[in-house]
């Protein structure tokens, strides 16, 4: 559970099961690679595929180009082929051409016809999940060209329509098997097989290497497209300049750094100035559908350069041009929508409201506003806590009695495996004893504050051999106070992005709250003041 980056896993005591809510999960994989092998699986698509390779209909395969990082056992790419037409698929595709074309795509929004306006790839489905669950302002900001994978699908859907196909894809990535029902169309895939899967058919079919003969790809093969699965590779292959003195974009991948960076760019993207190409995984070498081996993410992109290589040694630049040109007036466009999340509470809201409906509970009008209003206070709250999860710092806040009303997730990174454990129980540390996950001497603080409602500034304190700096301010008067820690080399904390976080947050759910006010009175309208208190106190505080 807690590796999951967006909190995606619900543990069954009861029954001691783990449950992944499919509303809240972005596919990413983390848990899958982490956890044991039982503890967490995927769906299997191999009777899937079985019983399309049994249609009459021709059954084709396009093969990620993370093919190359992955079946290095198999000596030659032409029998690793042949292994896949030996298995039953008619017909076998390379998805490097479609990189190609994407890539070409990518330069001319983010630098020949840019105008001002930055984006966020979206070749990662991991990320556009994320972006669409999580940060839903931001969908606009999303590329809406479509990835490699579904472009090689509309290209061979369109090459072969007048012929009924089944169509497959291998990939080492599990949000795949999601994405795939993105489009319905001509961008449709049947069925997604992910590298494990492959090679437990090959076992089943006992197919080897030694028994098949060279075979070539059916078509769509690239040029630097074959680069596509480290990094930065879509940039290499449509000639995008990384420079940090001249270009307008760069590059990260990693869970954490793409978390971090999809942050920056909601919040600081004034002070950026960049595009980002952002993939959730350590580039798709290291995709949750790979082989659980020991080789790294450097070993695995070796590979891959090196069969680019092999592959552009002997390349027909002609003949890619005239293939390029004969996709150019294929339509690229994609289209993003923000999706609802619900939480856990929101869950558990809606299993009473089923259960009230199933006992024929009927509420008084009164009860209900109460109820509705009620429920809209949470919500703001909710929006509080993405917000503050969006901040490098760490963050908490305390109430009167010394309990957590409030905590981001890199507050728990930075205290470490204590609150990590905590977490676990706690969800998001709410309702624990501070106590629990710092010592007394720094508690004290935020005793002090509460007692005398004055802040504290730039403490040095020290949490687990790490030096860092905390500053404890008054949010009310002795009800609520708020710390923040940050690394000792961190000069100074920028508060404005804390302040103007959280007065986005008050721009956009101001007008629920008044609605809230109206049903319940003042109290309610606290959410609107505690916040701009906080905004009041953290200027003061610089």
């Amino acid at each position: 559970m807690r590796v999951c980056p967006v909190n995606a896993i619900d543990y069954d005591k009861k029954i001691d099961e783990l449950n992944i809510i499919n509303e809240r999960c972005i596919a990413c994989g983390a848990c899958l690679t982490e956890c044991p092998e039982t503890a967490i699986s995927y769906q299997d698509s191999i009777e899937k595929v079985k019983r399309l390779l049994s249609e009459e209909r021709p059954v084709f395969i396009v093969c990620d180009t993370d093919i190359s990082a992955e079946f290095t056992d198999i000596s030659d790419y032409r029998k690793f082929v042949s292994m896949l037409k030996a298995l039953g698929f008619k017909k076998v595709f390379s998805s490097a051409l479609a990189v190609d074309l994407v890539a070409a795509q990518y330069k001319k929004l983010l630098n020949e016809e840019f105008k001002g306006k930055y984006y966020l790839s979206a070749n990662c489905p991991v990320v556009v999940n994320l972006v669409e669950k999580y940060y839903p302002h931001l969908v606009g900001n999303l590329a809406p060209i479509l990835s490699p994978d579904l472009l090689a699908a509309k290209m061979i859907r369109e090459q072969f329509k007048k012929v009924d196909i089944a169509l497959v894809y291998l990939t080492p990535c599990l949000a795949h098997k999601q994405e795939v029902v993105r489009d319905a169309g001509r961008s449709k895939y049947d069925a997604v097989l992910l590298f494990p899967e492959i090679r437990k058919l090959f076992t089943e079919k006992h197919i080897q290497e030694r028994q098949v003969e060279f075979f070539d790809f059916d078509g769509l093969e690239g040029q630097k497209g074959l680069l596509y699965p480290i990094g930065n590779g879509i940039l290499q292959a449509g000639d995008i300049s990384e420079s940090l003195l001249d270009g307008n974009i760069r590059s990260t991948n990693g869970m954490q750094n793409v978390m971090k960076a999809i942050g920056s760019f909601d919040m600081q993207n004034e002070i950026l100035h960049s595009h980002l190409n952002l993939f959730f995984c350590e580039g798709c070498v290291m995709g949750p559908g790979t082989m659980r081996d020991y080789s790294n993410k450097f070993v695995r992109s070796a590979n891959v350069v090196d069969y680019a290589k092999k592959r552009l040694a002997n390349f027909d630049e002609e003949e890619w041009l005239a293939n390029l040109d004969e996709w150019k007036d294929l339509d690229t466009q994609a289209s993003f929508s923000p999706k609802t999340v619900p939480t856990f509470d929101d869950l558990k809201y809606q299993l009473l409201m089923k259960k009230a409906d199933q006992k024929n509970i009927v509420l008084t009008d009164s009860q209900s506003q109460i109820d509705e209003a009620n429920y809209r206070v949470f919500q703001a709250k909710q929006s509080l806590s993405a917000v503050i999860n969006q901040v490098s710092g760490g963050i908490v806040i305390v109430d009167s009695e010394m309990k957590i009303v409030e905590a981001n997730n890199s507050l728990i990174v930075t205290i470490g495996e204590e609150a990590a454990a905590v977490s676990e129980v706690i969800p998001g540390l709410a309702g624990a004893s501070l106590e629990t996950i710092l010592d007394k001497t720094i508690i004290n603080f935020f005793d002090y504050t509460l007692r005398h409602n004055d802040h504290v500034d730039r403490k040095e304190v020290n949490i687990n051999g790490t030096p860092l700096f905390l500053s404890v301010f008054n949010i009310q008067e002795h009800k609520l106070v708020g710390g923040i820690f940050r690394q000792m080399r961190s000069q100074k904390f920028d508060t404005d992005e804390l302040v103007l976080a959280i007065q986005k947050t008050i721009d956009k759910n101001l007008t629920m709250v008044q609605e809230i006010g109206f049903i319940l009175g003042e109290s309610a309208t606290n959410t609107e003041k505690d916040l701009n208190q906080l905004i009041k106190t953290l200027k003061q505080d610089e």
